[in-house]
């Protein structure tokens, strides 16, 4: 349920919440999730780590830029170094 209306997908910085059976926010800088701590994707000026969009990637691990052609929006996530890195 969205806006008092029932839907079939909800909207995008959303998620269906299975017990209540509505469309409940995403976390803040989250542009689309499974739930509200469980980011997929991040604004573009986030990055993704473990479920959530961060402004800088944590220590040992690097930020990768990508983007998506389906959903036209970028895909920043951290990565694990290889060998030492900050």
């Amino acid at each position: 349920m969205w806006n008092g209306k029932c839907i079939s997908t909800c909207p995008i910085g959303t998620y269906a919440d299975t017990l209540t059976q509505y469309c409940k926010s995403c976390s803040p800088n989250c542009l689309a999730c499974v739930a509200y701590e469980a980011c997929i994707q991040c604004h573009n000026e986030t990055v993704l780590y473990n479920g959530k969009c961060l402004d800088f990637c944590p220590s040992g691990y690097y930020q990768t830029f990508g983007y998506s052609y389906d959903t036209r929006t970028s895909t920043n996530l951290c990565k694990p170094c290889l060998s030492p890195c900050n």
